[in-house]
């Protein structure tokens, strides 16, 4: 991991290897605008500032491919400009060089970027993705390399771009000092991207709640892929109502348990926080003994059903303080 913390930068270019994270915390840039060019593919990535939105306001770009636009080499009009990066998306998934992609090229090729499906982060089954570029029927032999680029550019699937990067801007309008603060490359294919940035606006308190439970203090101007409202640290809702659905009511209980479980549930790693493990046992004797142990020394008979869930927390906040105190955020 590459980790900085209340350091003034006046630009940068910082690319993690393998499952590696990059965290710029407090970055000192008052007055200045910031520009981003970063990697994701996981879209594990979140910026914030300590500005109110009166002040300033992030800005993705209003193309998403003008750092690997081919457009013009699909329509013919210009065959040289970024003919690099139509060589690389060619390479990537069409892996017999045929000029044809298949659907398992493309799956495979996807999920050496990324992790798909519900198996993640141990394994990747990239099948619905396959049906947003066009794999629904594709016919026998697949598309041609080109028809596959236009797919992808026409789904805006940035992030599916081998090395491809999209730019995002911290902007003050016309009252901000000069240079920009540019981090021209941050980049980690498997890892997360982190970017705080103090720049006088006093908005960095932590949170708190009253016993109204109204905020105490205001919270940071953030951004992150997902947008959304800013919701701080919580499990993914998706995730959230189907173990609710699948275990509430027959595993979950404060008496009598009409089924027994043992579950496993590993969290995927994010931009703050690491990849986890936690167990739920509904009996607490499948706690105290080893379920091997328990399976020999019943015969078999009292072992429990073991399943295994993967769920996904998400944290939009980039909480200044938070994030600056989290040492299991910075350990490399």
């Amino acid at each position: 991991d590459f980790v900085a913390i209340s350091s003034a930068i006046a630009s940068a270019s910082l690319y993690a290897k393998g499952s590696g994270s990059i965290y710029l915390l407090d970055i000192e840039a008052s007055g200045r605008d910031v520009e981003v060019k970063w990697r994701q593919p996981n879209d594990r990535f979140c910026a914030a500032t300590d500005l109110p939105p009166a002040t300033a306001e992030f800005l993705p770009a209003s193309d998403a491919w003008d750092q690997c636009d081919i457009r013009s080499i699909l329509d013919g009009t210009d065959e040289v400009t970024n003919y690099a990066a139509f060589s690389l998306l060619r390479s990537t998934y069409d892996a017999d060089s045929n000029g044809r992609v298949t659907k398992e090229e493309f799956t495979t090729a996807l999920s050496g970027m990324r992790c798909c499906g519900g198996s993640c982060p141990h394994a990747s089954w990239c099948e619905r993705e396959s049906f947003e570029v066009g794999f629904a029927d594709p016919g026998l032999y697949g598309l041609s390399v080109n028809a596959f680029a236009r797919r992808l550019l026409e789904a805006n699937k940035t992030m599916w771009f081998p090395k491809c990067k999209s730019n995002l801007q911290l902007s003050h309008g016309v009252s901000a000092l000069s240079p920009v603060l540019s981090v021209s490359t941050m980049h980690s294919e498997h890892g997360s991207l982190v970017l705080t940035l103090r720049q006088g606006g006093g908005m960095s308190q932590r949170t708190t709640l009253d016993s109204a439970s109204t905020w105490l203090s205001t919270r940071n101007q953030t951004w992150s892929p997902s947008g959304g409202r800013p919701s701080g640290m919580r499990i993914d809702q998706a995730d959230a109502t189907h173990l609710h659905e699948k275990y509430a009511n027959t595993h979950a209980c404060a008496d009598d348990c009409t089924e027994n479980v043992y579950l496993s549930i590993d969290v995927v790693g994010g931009a703050g926080y690491p990849t986890a493990r936690f167990v739920y046992a509904s009996n607490v004797a499948y706690l105290l003994l080893d379920l091997a142990h328990i399976r020999f020394l019943t015969l078999n008979m009292l072992t429990p059903p073991i399943h295994r869930e993967r769920v996904r927390f998400t944290d939009n906040d980039c909480e200044l303080d938070a994030l600056q105190g989290d040492e299991g955020a910075r350990v490399r």
